[in-house]
């Protein structure tokens, strides 16, 4: 049986063991961790200018309108774009940038 995302991690094609690695013992693949990595490094790295965003969107919004609190909602799609094309698997950062 295959899965969609078996072989999202380059180093793991071809190694005997990988796939009763993941699914375990119950034979369900086993998803903790899965794109973490990639959203932790970029946290771990970026982490002041993404709480600098939102208290900035908060400030905008109790003096300015309630529109900029809209903004908060926005974040996220940033975040996971960065972090999906300038991290590894592993969380580092990639070093063909």
């Amino acid at each position: 049986m295959s899965f969609p995302f078996a072989g999202l991690r380059r180093e793991s094609v071809g190694r005997q063991g990988d796939e009763a690695r993941r699914l375990g013992a119950t034979g369900v693949p086993d998803w903790e961790g899965f794109a973490v990595n990639q959203l932790g490094g970029l946290w771990r790295d970026t982490w002041w200018v993404w709480v600098l965003f939102v208290a900035l969107t908060v400030v905008l919004g109790l003096t300015i309108g309630w529109f900029f609190y809209l903004l908060i909602l926005c974040l996220p799609v940033p975040f996971a774009y960065f972090a999906f094309n300038r991290y590894d698997e592993h969380g580092n950062e990639k070093a063909d940038l």
